[in-house]
């Protein structure tokens, strides 16, 4: 998907769904996603799946801007049971993703604890590896004046994500209508038996 105008739809702009083991792999390059009802760009994992816009240098999500969504900018959603296992791979670079009614990027993942007396049959069956912004030229995000939450991971049940925000602005963020965030800039929360590891650097 690349080189596109995607304006005024009733949902998402742009959604990838990965459901019960499905895969998607692929690129979100140099688009224009406006004023859509739903999320900007929805990368979604339904009962187990596999995503992958981040393995450079041919899987990325780089140079879009993102704006007047009435969701999230850009949506990363996962769910899994106790059988089944989803992987999400991003890499979020040079992209311009403002106003938005439901945050910046937002990142949700969500399934059973390991924990009895069913635990999931993979120990590490939800994961999650995002990077957003780098040194490269070029590679910065601009991310500014979203309601809810600037750039905002959630992690529970079994989840495990590994963050990296290297080189990013966010601005400008404002309270909305979501509980879990208060128009935090960069909001990190976990439960359960998740793991969140994450590093912010310039």
């Amino acid at each position: 998907n690349q080189g596109n105008t995607i304006s005024n739809n009733a949902g998402d702009g742009f959604r990838a769904l990965a459901a019960n083991g499905g895969m998607i792999d692929g690129n979100l390059l140099n688009n224009t996603i406006t004023d859509n009802g739903g999320n900007g760009a929805a990368f979604l994992i339904d009962n187990g799946g596999f995503i992958d816009f981040g393995t450079l240098p041919n899987r990325r999500i780089e140079g879009n801007t993102i704006t007047g969504n009435g969701g999230a900018g850009i949506l990363l959603n996962q769910q899994v049971a106790a059988d089944n296992e989803a992987q999400l791979d991003a890499t979020v670079l040079g992209n311009t993703i403002s106003a938005n009614t439901g945050g910046g990027i937002v990142s949700n993942l969500f399934g059973p604890n390991n924990a009895p007396p069913f635990p999931p049959a993979i120990v590490d069956n939800n994961r999650l590896n995002l990077t957003i912004g780098g040194t490269a030229a070029g590679a910065a995000n601009t991310i500014n004046g979203n309601s809810d939450v600037g750039i905002g991971v959630n992690v529970s049940g079994n989840g495990q994500a590994v963050v990296d925000i290297i080189n990013t602005s966010v601005t400008g963020t404002v309270d909305g209508p979501d509980p879990v965030w208060n128009g935090d800039g960069l909001g990190l929360r976990r439960s359960g038996s998740s793991l969140l590891l994450a590093t912010v650097t310039d």
